[in-house]
C-alpha cells in the first residue's frame, strides 16, 4: 500500500528542489549579464544584480529588494519618531551590515547626516562604492575591529545582521557599536523573537528556554543559513552594561517580516 504522506513529502521536497534549480540557474546567468555589463560600461551605475538581491533578502526579486528598502526606512523613521528622536539632527549615521544599500538607497540624499555603511561581504561593499557617491562603505572581516573612532556616530541601526550570527560574534559586534556610538545615543536593531521558536530542534528549544537564545547553524556566520533567535529578557540581561531598552516592537521591523525591532540607548559606563 502506497503511503500518502510520504508521496506527498517527496512530492515536495522535488518541487522545492526543481524551484531551487531554476532560481539559482536564474542567478547564474543574471550575474554574467551584469559582469558582462560591468566591463562594458565600467563608470555607468547598475541595479544590483540577482545574486546581491539574493544574498540580502534571501530572493531573486527586485521589486522586494526596493519595496523592503523602502518599509525598512518607515519602520526606522516610526521608531525614532515615536520616541521623540529628529534622525534630520543626526550628523553622523551608520548602516551596519549594508549589504548592497537596500536600506540606505532610500535615505540616500535624504538626510542631512553623512552616511556610512559596513559589511563582511567585499562584493556588495565594492557595488555600494560605485553606486553612491557622497556615502563612505568599508569592507570588514567577521569579528573584526570597526574602522572607526570612538563615540563618532549619532546614530546606528542594523536589520537583520545579528539575526544571521552566533552568540559570540553578536556580543563583540554589541561591543564595538557602543564603542563608536555617542553619548547617550542610538542604536536599532531588529531580532528574531518567539515566532521562530518552531525553527528550533528539541536541544535547540531546551537551550533558548534556559539562556533565551539559540543559533540555528551558528558555523555558517553571516549567511541567510545562520539564524539567531532572542527573547527580550536575553537582550536586556545580557546587554544591560552597555545599552538600555527603550522601545521594542513586536514584528515591528516591516521591512523585515516577523523580525521583532529594539531601539537602545547607550549607557555611559567606565572600562
Amino acid at each position: 500500500m502506497v503511503d500518502n504522506n510520504k508521496v506527498k513529502i517527496w512530492f515536495a521536497k522535488s518541487i522545492a528542489g526543481f524551484n531551487s534549480i531554476i532560481k539559482y540557474t536564474y542567478i547564474f546567468f543574471s550575474e554574467i549579464i551584469y559582469c558582462l555589463s560591468r566591463k562594458l560600461f565600467p563608470r555607468a551605475r547598475h541595479r544590483p544584480s540577482a545574486r546581491m538581491i539574493n544574498l540580502v533578502t534571501g530572493c531573486t526579486k527586485f521589486t522586494w529588494f526596493v519595496e523592503s528598502g523602502k518599509l525598512a526606512k518607515f519602520s526606522i523613521e516610526e521608531a525614532l519618531s515615536r520616541n521623540k528622536i529628529d534622525y534630520l539632527n543626526f550628523n553622523n549615521m551608520l548602516d551596519f551590515g549594508c549589504g548592497c544599500g537596500r536600506v540606505i538607497s532610500h535615505f540616500y540624499n535624504h538626510v542631512g547626516a553623512k552616511i556610512y555603511g559596513v559589511d563582511i561581504n567585499k562584493y556588495l561593499i565594492d557595488w555600494c562604492k560605485v553606486n553612491f557617491d557622497s556615502a563612505e562603505f568599508d569592507f570588514v572581516k567577521l569579528s573584526s575591529r570597526l574602522p572607526y573612532p570612538d563615540n563618532k556616530f549619532d546614530f546606528i541601526y542594523a536589520l537583520s545582521v545579528f539575526t544571521h550570527l552566533p552568540e559570540n560574534s553578536q556580543l563583540f559586534y554589541f561591543a564595538e557599536l557602543w564603542r563608536i556610538l555617542r553619548k547617550e545615543q542610538y542604536l536599532l536593531v531588529s531580532l528574531h523573537g518567539d515566532k521562530y521558536i518552531h525553527m528550533l530542534n528539541s536541544s535547540q528549544a531546551r537551550e533558548f528556554n534556559d539562556r533565551g537564545i539559540a543559533v540555528i547553524n551558528s558555523k555558517k556566520p553571516g549567511s541567510n543559513l545562520c539564524i539567531a533567535i532572542h527573547s527580550q529578557s536575553y537582550l536586556r540581561d545580557r546587554l544591560s552594561e552597555y545599552f538600555q531598552v527603550v522601545d521594542v516592537v513586536r514584528a515591528g521591523a516591516k521591512g523585515n517580516p516577523e523580525q521583532d525591532l529594539y531601539l537602545l540607548k547607550k549607557n555611559i559606563i567606565n572600562i
